[in-house]
């Protein structure tokens, strides 16, 4: 069966220990998407995604913010902690920690 070339990226769910979130492959590269799994956010972010991949010819555009700082980088990563770290809905121990470790 050839493969699919005008196909459009599935929106895509990772169930990594137990913890749901959805992803999007696009030219071989896994990009993560913000908040659970079908989540309003989740959904928004793909469609952005998908909507720049194909204005920009079905290629990943270069990062237009190539300069990060720490600070950013340390916000983004405790958010991504907020969301994953969590079993039956509530937030773990693990993001007290990396809160303690961060600071």
């Amino acid at each position: 069966m050839p493969k699919l070339t005008k196909a459009i990226p599935r929106y895509r769910k990772n169930a990594a220990n137990g913890h749901a979130y959805g992803f999007v492959e696009l030219n071989g590269k896994r990009i993560h998407l913000p908040g659970p799994y079908n989540s309003k956010t989740s959904i928004a972010e793909y469609d952005r995604l998908i909507a720049e991949w194909l204005a920009s010819g079905r290629t990943l555009a270069p990062a237009a913010n190539a300069d990060l700082s720490i600070d950013e980088l340390i916000v983004m990563f405790f958010t991504h902690c907020q969301t994953y770290y969590r079993k039956g809905g509530r937030v773990t121990n693990e993001v007290a920690m990396f809160r303690t470790a961060l600071r």
